[in-house]
């Protein structure tokens, strides 16, 4: 029991101070730290719905953030399946990009993320190339 107390934070002695047995001191801690990965875990998930692609954004730094709030969202263990990372994606693009977004979710089944991503990159040079989309890199 000495042993937990010892290897714990200060600020989480207060959640184990007036246990007696190091087993009730452990399913207080797993309690603690599985309602705090819940709240993580909502607070991630609301983040990722709400990425939107802004005016210089490219499609490279668009995936990446959505990327990033999906490796955070791993990391507390809990999974973002491929068809709720396409749908962000594509919510996220903008309205220029509806045909194609349509045409993608309109697909009897979806793409992997991965897969997503490297089209839409694709997809993006082909409007640079023509024209139709500011290359970003040309701005400053």
């Amino acid at each position: 029991m000495r042993i937990i107390v010892d290897s714990i934070r200060d600020h989480l002695i207060l959640y184990i101070s007036d246990l007696k047995y190091s087993k009730k001191m452990y399913e207080a801690l797993t309690r603690f730290y599985t309602i705090k990965n819940f709240s993580k875990a909502i607070s991630l998930r609301n983040k990722i719905r709400d990425v939107k692609m802004i005016k210089n954004d490219t499609m490279e730094s668009y995936f990446l953030v959505i990327s990033q709030i999906r490796d955070q969202i791993k990391a507390i263990e809990e999974e973002v399946p491929n068809k709720e990372s396409i749908a962000v994606a594509l919510n996220g693009l903008p309205e220029s990009w509806d045909s194609f977004a349509s045409s993608i979710s309109g697909r009897e089944t979806a793409p992997p993320f991965d897969k997503l991503w490297a089209t839409c990159n694709q997809e993006e040079s082909r409007l640079m190339s023509k024209g139709n989309i500011p290359n970003p890199s040309e701005d400053s």
